[in-house]
């Protein structure tokens, strides 16, 4: 059967956003450092500016797109090398010196603005708001150090499906930022394991049923940090007291807000965290279920609380953003230094968009976004749009606040 044509990424079909001006700073970034390998041609530099490209060029999903994409002039301008071929692209991003991104994303992230829609509910809880989570990426071929999923034949035979690795992530939520990540095979660990080595102090760490460990919540403690974790139903919570919930508590759903202590009912989880916790269970009306929220922030109001666990499903919309919008599913290589040079180069881009934009990300700039991203608008003719659906969003939400003030209002 006859194939069909790939599509020709040529001079007409490419068109590139104004974000090539972002593209020739971070070439100066890199200018000053050498090769890593003294007879090669395609440097550290020209690999990111070509993945850079590739990022808002929707077509380019493949390491062969890609060297198409480096043939375009508009693209060609900025590299060093004439032609970008697949292999040694390839074998470019294998041996790409990671660390050297480390400053230049420091760099982005200071030049953030001040992003205004921000709710003021996270204001003055902690230092920084920060989600974590894992989502596992299908990879090409059997590949020694990834996650291989297997599956059982009827004579009982196990039959290697596909191999996988695993992007363990945090996004601060209230600037819609990946925070860090790490890349991780079957000799890494769970995600509660690899998650704990990225933790640090003066935060407040909002997880979900995959990390409730107690050794990794008491990981988190010892860093002088806080949790909000969705507990498991075969955990035991042993309360001592039950608080009085308040009348935004019940608007909230919240059903009970308890001190205790977390335990064991069947089998061993480690050692519990000795400190007083807290369980907040609020009721989840889409899943019809209470949802029992373990924290160790035991000042906030319970209804808070409940709208911190909320603002979890940030993580889940970058994730699917990732995934679908930028279109990061198609892993572009095999080799673990690879894949993270894959998900900086996200990482780097999605910190150009809000650089570019200076608004954190909601559905209608993500839709706006991927406009630009296919080529068929620029950030110029978007932004407007974007700032419109806004401040509509926003007047919608205070409009609902006042109707809902009016309701509850005693006679």
């Amino acid at each position: 059967m006859a194939q069909h044509e790939r599509p020709k990424l040529d001079e007409e079909s490419v068109t590139m956003p104004s974000i090539t001006r972002h593209v020739r700073a971070i070439r100066e970034h890199y200018e000053p450092l050498p090769p890593q390998h003294g007879n090669t041609l395609l440097t550290d530099a020209n690999v990111m500016i070509i993945l850079l490209a590739a990022f808002f060029e929707p077509q380019a999903r493949s390491l062969r797109c890609i060297e198409q994409l480096a043939e375009v002039q508009r693209v060609r301008e900025h590299l060093t090398v004439e032609d970008v071929p697949r292999s040694t692209l390839s074998d470019a991003m294998a041996r790409f010196h990671v660390p050297n991104l480390y400053p230049l994303v420091k760099t982005l992230q200071d030049k953030l603005p001040h992003l205004g829609r921000v709710d003021p509910e996270l204001h003055q809880i902690a230092g920084q708001i920060i989600a974590g989570d894992g989502s596992t990426f299908r990879m090409a071929g059997e590949v020694v150090w990834a996650i291989q999923r297997h599956t059982k034949n009827k004579d009982g035979t196990s039959q290697l499906i596909d191999s996988q690795c695993r992007l363990d992530l945090q996004v601060d939520i209230r600037r819609w930022t990946l925070e860090d990540f790490r890349i991780s095979g079957t000799d890494d660990g769970g995600e509660a394991a690899v998650m704990g080595r990225m933790l640090k102090s003066n935060v407040l760490y909002l997880f979900d049923r995959g990390y409730y460990p107690f050794d990794f919540l008491t990981a988190v403690l010892e860093q002088k940090s806080d949790f909000v974790v969705r507990f498991k139903k075969d955990l035991v919570f042993r309360a001592q007291s039950s608080a009085t919930l308040c009348e935004k508590d019940i608007e909230s759903t919240v059903l009970s807000d308890q001190l205790g202590w977390v335990g064991v009912e069947n089998g061993c989880k480690g050692k519990a965290p000795e400190q007083l916790l807290r369980m907040v269970t609020v009721w989840d009306e889409k899943n019809q279920e209470e949802v029992r929220l373990v924290t160790s922030r035991l000042d906030l109001p319970a209804w808070v609380i409940g709208y911190l666990y909320r603002c979890r499903w940030i993580i889940e919309l970058f994730l699917r953003w990732l995934k679908v919008t930028a279109g990061w599913s198609h892993l572009l290589s095999t080799t673990a230094n690879g894949i993270e040079l894959q998900f900086y180069v996200a990482m780097i881009c999605t910190l150009l968009i809000h650089i570019r934009t200076g608004l954190p990300v909601s559905k209608y700039s993500l839709y706006a976004l991927s406009i630009v991203g296919r080529g068929e608008g620029t950030y110029e003719d978007q932004l407007p749009i974007i700032l419109k659906r806004e401040r509509e969003r926003m007047l919608e939400k205070a409009r609902l606040a006042r109707k809902k003030a009016l309701k509850i209002k005693p006679a």
